[in-house]
């Protein structure tokens, strides 16, 4: 009896959802959740990223009992994508569940069935190290495949760290006590698993079609998600670019000494103009060094400063919980 109970367990799985307004699609994609083929069953943790209540009418009861529970957080404000997934996963953390957790999107982009991969690669690794999945193929435009793939090579020269993952993933418990406590998870919560030198993997997946809706992220959003991702690693970007500024401040100023010690001798006639180009490179690297040395005494203060820390201050944010049970009866209760 009590080897069952620990498999049910075991078998028992949270998924995280944040919707701002994305009912439909969320409605549709819990169907193909509890659809699944697997011996899996499910709590659902949706954090609605909306000051508005939930629709309840549009969360259709399940038919093939593989969703146990759909609990719902109302926000007391709109707070954005990656506050909504820390403040699910301070959340989760209050609750007597020592399992893996699944991060996803509500629009059906990240495709349901690899839930099921994502959690046999956790299980693969004990719980161990935090699991994304990996786009092994994009399936976008032209136009957004380009600037994805320049702002893969941007975070890269910038920070040293290959990525192609998103907040796709599956976690342990352990991993989410560490990072609820900290800052940066209001940023963004891939990079913080990164910068928090916790242990993570990846598994190849594709991308699924949209459910219902359009999406509302445009280029502005897009650009500002990649901004918030470079900023975890604020001081790693300032110091490469000191590093690089004072080699090319240095490389251009020798070269130019060097040029200038040629003419003197040589008298080449095009030297001025050589001259001239490094001379200005030379400045501006220097300029460069000295924005980099700035923004660096910038970033090391503010860390003197107090934080907003997820797992201290989530509960500022969380209005009320809205449970729906599936498990004994269909309900709806909901409480401070």
């Amino acid at each position: 009896m009590l080897g069952s109970t620990i498999q049910e367990v075991h078998r028992r799985s949270w998924i995280l959802i944040p919707v701002c307004d994305d009912w439909a699609a969320l409605d549709l994609l819990l169907a193909v959740i509890d659809a699944l083929e697997a011996p899996r069953h499910f709590d659902v943790l949706v954090v609605n990223d909306s000051p508005l209540p939930p629709p309840l009418a549009c969360i259709t009861h399940p038919v093939h009992g593989r969703i146990r529970s759909v609990r719902i957080l109302n926000l007391k404000r709109n707070v954005g994508h990656q506050w909504a997934i820390t403040l699910g996963l301070c959340h989760s953390l209050t609750q007597d569940y020592a399992g893996s957790v699944v991060v996803m999107d509500a629009d059906g982009e990240d495709k349901p069935e690899d839930i099921l991969r994502l959690l046999d690669a956790a299980e693969k690794y004990n719980g161990d190290a935090v699991v994304f999945a990996a786009r092994a193929k994009r399936s976008e435009n032209t136009v957004f495949r380009l600037g994805y793939y320049l702002y893969r090579w941007v975070h890269y020269c910038l920070t040293g760290i290959p990525v192609r993952f998103g907040n796709f993933s599956a976690l342990h418990r352990q991993q989410i006590r560490t990072l609820v406590n900290y800052s940066e998870m209001w940023n963004h919560y891939a990079a913080s698993v990164i910068r928090s030198r916790i242990p993570y993997t990846s598994i190849p997946t594709h991308r699924g079609r949209r459910l219902a809706g359009k999406s509302r992220m445009n280029l502005a959003g897009w650009v500002g998600h990649g901004i918030s991702a470079l900023s975890i690693f604020s001081d790693l970007v300032g110091t490469r670019i000191l590093i690089a500024s004072v080699a090319g401040f240095t490389c251009m100023t020798s070269f130019a000494v060097l040029l200038i010690l040629c003419d003197y001798w040589l008298q080449w006639t095009f030297a001025p103009v050589i001259e001239a180009f490094l001379v200005f490179f030379a400045l501006l690297f220097l300029s460069a060094s000295m924005a980099a040395s700035f923004f660096l005494f910038a970033v090391m203060n503010n860390r003197a400063m107090a934080s907003f820390i997820p797992i201290r201050d989530c509960l500022y944010l969380l209005e009320s919980v809205t449970t729906l049970d599936f498990e004994n009866k269909p309900s709806s209760t909901s409480e401070r």
